[in-house]
């Protein structure tokens, strides 16, 4: 039996009482066990019982110490080996990540258990993350607490998790130090919810105030909502001024105090132009009037795309381009625990008609990130950059125009045959221009010549697609994520031809009744003729056949 086993079957996990009195005694007995070095279950965390030992260090090298025998892939326990070596705040939200990546990939494949456990470990490793001051993990952190409250009938435990999941929450917004905290429309419709779901906890309580209010305040010493963080540096010392003591009447009004925050904030938002008052007053109404064309922007913070259901969002780019599954994953990992859709610099590389562009137009859709298809080829200056404003053609920079256009700071560029891009010099070229917005700290602080002060790009994300790599210039590779994306096959051959069939109807605009689907006589002839490779030629084939349905059709 392993310690973690022995552990758990000491320490118990927490019953569901009917009784609430006897829940709170059980929990006072899982705060004693936990002081004395015991390692307590992920779920008793979520009603705000300590770290082992009271330090966050030594309960994450214990628990990766004994969940790593338990852990389904060789990632997942390297990941966690880090966490035993050294705990650090980088290694422990390292483990989280590897964890959701694992859920995001193995989820309709792996035995339960396994996902379990994996759910366990991710949760448990947000709330080390959380005790590390990562903001984006109280988040998460906030969402597991109130899960598991949901799950409950015991209203003392409801109480104290819907305390953890504010306070969590609080905390995330005193980290973020002054900036707008990011908070998720998942996070506000769940807080909104949470006030109905004290409601029903205070109802419940009414012959059990008296244990409501024992649980709360221990006689000689205090519970606060903070003790699940109590690890961070600068926090317990202030934890006398800033606790929140779990009495459902302050928990109501904590609740509903919060409403109007959340409603006021339920996008994650980014300020990208702070101000134009630098720029002079225009009179004339034919040059380029830079204050009039972005005013619409300046100083407001404006929305990212929220990240969708992951899985779903597989399911559906899979279907339309089975070929290629693992650059999707790929791609789509990067979102992985993120509150808002994030696509790292990539470079997609494969023979000409694979469908690369369209690969990363369809991902920038699902994600919401509104993509827009820059064609490189032939681009034989800078103003992808931007131009200065003493030129008569002058404008902004690409991607901000992108962003006005669009209405989101993280919207999808996709540069379309990057390798095509002229390479002079005489007035720039583009691929030298691209370099800063490809650095996070240089596109956040990106100087853009039209509107002459610093904007904030660093959200936008980059898909470059190329035929291959060998012509690339060093320091825009050494940039990018290379994915190669296979050609398709032909056993994709009804997929592909149903894909096409649909394009050409909506280019045509014609309906589905006036251009069905092939039959089976239609899929025969082209694979007799197509097998694999590029959609050019398939394209090219689906459009005789269309036409030879139009000339063999009946007319009267």
């Amino acid at each position: 039996m392993s310690r973690f086993q022995g552990r758990l079957q000491a320490s118990g996990r927490i019953s569901d009482s009917a009784d609430p009195t006897e829940t709170y005694f059980q929990l006072c007995e899982f705060r004693d066990l936990a002081r004395g070095g015991w390692l307590i279950d992920t779920s008793a965390l979520y009603a705000t019982m300590a770290f082992c030992s009271g330090d966050v260090v030594v309960d994450a090298r214990l628990y990766a110490q004994d969940v790593m025998s338990h852990l389904p892939s060789e990632a997942l326990k390297a990941a966690a080996n880090q966490v035993i070596e050294q705990p650090t705040p980088v290694n422990v939200r390292s483990f989280a990540n590897q964890c959701r990546a694992y859920l995001f990939t193995a989820a309709e494949t792996a035995d339960r258990n396994d996902l379990a456990v994996v759910r366990d470990a991710m949760q448990r490793a947000d709330l080390y993350s959380a005790a590390f001051e990562h903001v984006g993990a109280c988040e998460s952190a906030a969402g597991h607490a109130y899960d598991y409250a949901f799950r409950q009938r015991n209203p003392i435990l409801i109480a104290r998790c819907v305390a953890v999941a504010l306070g969590l929450l609080d905390q995330a917004q005193t980290i973020s130090a002054g900036n707008r905290p990011i908070l998720s429309m998942t996070h506000g419709d769940w807080l909104r919810r949470a006030i109905s779901r004290l409601q029903y906890a205070s109802n419940a309580l009414d012959e059990h105030v008296e244990a409501a209010k024992a649980f709360s305040l221990k006689q000689d010493e205090t519970d606060p909502v903070s003790d699940l963080l109590s690890d961070i540096p600068d926090v317990a010392a202030d934890a006398d001024n800033s606790e929140l003591q779990v009495d459902l009447d302050a928990l109501l009004h904590a609740a509903t105090a919060s409403r109007p925050m959340i409603e006021q904030q339920s996008l994650p938002t980014v300020m990208v132009l702070q101000s134009l008052s630098h720029l002079p007053e225009q009179k004339s109404t034919t040059s380029p009037n830079p204050r009039l064309e972005f005013a619409p922007i300046a100083g407001v913070y404006m929305t990212l795309a929220e990240t969708p259901d992951l899985q779903a969002a597989s399911r559906e780019l899979v279907a339309e381009m089975p070929w290629a599954e693992d650059v999707i994953t790929s791609v789509l990992l990067d979102s992985v625990g993120s509150a808002v859709s994030r696509v790292r610099t990539t470079l997609l590389v494969g023979e000409p008609g694979s469908g690369k562009t369209r690969l990363a137009r369809r991902i920038g859709e699902v994600l919401g990130m509104q993509p827009t298809i820059v064609p490189a080829a032939g681009a034989a200056d800078a103003s992808f950059g931007g131009t200065n404003r003493q030129w008569s053609t002058s404008r902004a920079s690409v991607p901000l125009q992108t962003i006005r256009r669009t209405g989101i700071a993280n919207p999808l560029v996709i540069i379309d045959e990057i390798e095509k891009a002229g390479d002079g010099k005489h007035n720039g070229n583009m691929l030298d221009v691209l370099l800063p917005f490809l650095e996070i700290e240089s596109a956040k602080r990106y100087h853009d010549p039209y509107l002459e002060c610093a904007v904030d790009l660093s959200m936008i994300g980059y898909i470059s697609t190329s035929n291959s790599r060998s012509t690339i210039p060093g320091p825009l590779l050494d940039r990018l994520r290379v994915l190669e994306v296979p050609q398709p096959r032909k056993q994709d051959l009804k997929i592909v031809a149903r894909t096409i069939l649909s394009e050409i109807r909506q280019e045509r605009r014609e309906d589905e009744i006036w251009t069905p689907d092939l039959d089976g006589d239609e899929i025969d002839l082209l694979a007799k003729q197509w097998r694999g490779g590029s959609l050019r030629p398939l394209r090219r084939m689906i459009e005789v056949i269309l036409s030879g349905r139009m000339t063999l059709a009946p007319r009267h």
